[in-house]
């Protein structure tokens, strides 16, 4: 089972911001991808949204493929950075890739933090890091961008066991925002159980 939730603040003073998030779920896989266009406001909501309708409609089981796909449909734009998440429900399998200043980390068993390579889609990435892992009963994974501070030492202790994915959201966005950036993170809470 996957409990998750984004929780999106944008730059004070703004209505509209860069940072989105898109959630696919079918039967066998569930996809994610936080992204963080370059800039603020209307702007970069305008890119970001087209992002995510690119795809949404070149969706493959391939996440470097996805990501070429996006860089390729965007390019010479002020781009954008994103990390992307891939879970096979049925072996638990977790493929990650991330681009750019964007975070992810894993809290279980065995906690993880997941490297992205430099680059900005739209404009110069380099060749794809592609990490898998298989995902245990009770693990956890936070995506979020670059508004909040990239060396949190978030812990599975800190309560995020017992809390929904939704509060843990709201509580790191609202904790940890640096407040001069859009501020978005993304909760996955997995579970072996249906």
């Amino acid at each position: 089972m996957i409990e998750y939730f984004t929780y999106i603040k944008p730059l004070i003073n703004e209505d509209e911001c860069g940072d989105i998030c898109l959630m696919l779920d079918s039967e066998d896989v569930f996809f994610a991808a936080l992204i963080d266009v370059l800039g603020h406001g209307k702007e970069a909501q305008i890119l970001a949204l087209r992002s995510i309708e690119i795809i949404e409609n070149n969706y493959f089981d391939d996440i470097q493929k996805i990501v070429d796909v996006l860089h390729e449909k965007i390019n010479r734009s002020r781009g954008l950075v994103g990390s992307f998440v891939q879970i096979n429900k049925k072996t638990a399998e977790l493929t990650y890739l991330g681009v750019g200043n964007v975070s992810g980390i894993l809290l279980g068993d065995n906690n993880h933090r997941f490297v992205n390579k430099e680059g900005i889609i739209g404009q110069n990435i380099s060749r794809h890091r592609i990490e898998k892992l298989v995902l245990k009963d009770k693990d956890l994974i936070l995506l979020y961008s670059d508004g909040i501070p990239e060396k949190i030492n978030f812990k599975l202790n800190d309560d995020f066991e017992t809390k929904s994915a939704k509060i843990i959201a709201r509580e790191i966005v609202d904790n940890y925002s640096r407040g001069n950036d859009d501020s978005t993170c993304f909760v996955l809470k997995f579970s072996s159980q249906n």
